[in-house]
């Protein structure tokens, strides 16, 4: 969840016009997901994004 909720900050400061400067002790790479509906199914499936 922590991702998600810097994710929005992020963009929200951007869309402001604000200049956003990200640090982190260590760099990674983030993986993110796609939630999609498949025909037949009541609730989402994960794919890679």
């Amino acid at each position: 969840m922590f991702v998600y909720q810097f994710v929005i900050l992020f963009m929200f400061s951007s869309s402001k016009g604000n200049e956003v400067y990200v640090a982190a002790p260590t760099k990674k790479t983030l993986r993110t997901v796609v939630h999609d509906f498949e025909p037949g199914w009541e609730t989402y499936t994960e794919k890679p994004g």
